[in-house]
């Protein structure tokens, strides 16, 4: 009966062991891939950090002036009888309730 108990206690301390090891084990592997996950949303941050230092640099007025001068050296600011309202518009041809989306699609 001795035998029995002291085999039991054995095959517990057995079992308990690779559970054990096998939880640990499954630990590092998790820990492992949180620090991979750590270091990439870290690069993503320098990554975004980088764009946007980079668009406050190209949208600065001057930089943007600069550009358009280059770019667009025949643009001029639209003279006072280029300028109209809406009621001077032409009405739309076709239904006046569809949406702007449809009467396009219906003209091609």
């Amino acid at each position: 009966m001795k035998i029995y108990a002291v085999l039991g206690w054995l095959s517990l301390i057995v079992v308990a062991s690779y559970a054990m090891f096998h939880i640990s084990y499954e630990v590092e592997k998790v820990e492992t891939k949180l620090q991979a996950l750590n270091r990439q949303t870290l690069d993503e941050q320098e990554r975004i950090h980088v764009l946007k230092a980079e668009w406050s640099h190209l949208n600065r007025p001057e930089n943007l002036r600069a550009l358009s001068h280059e770019l667009l050296p025949n643009m001029r600011p639209p003279a006072i009888n280029q300028i109209g309202t809406l009621d001077q518009l032409p009405e739309r041809e076709g239904d006046a309730n569809a949406p702007a989306s449809v009467a396009v699609n219906e003209r091609r």
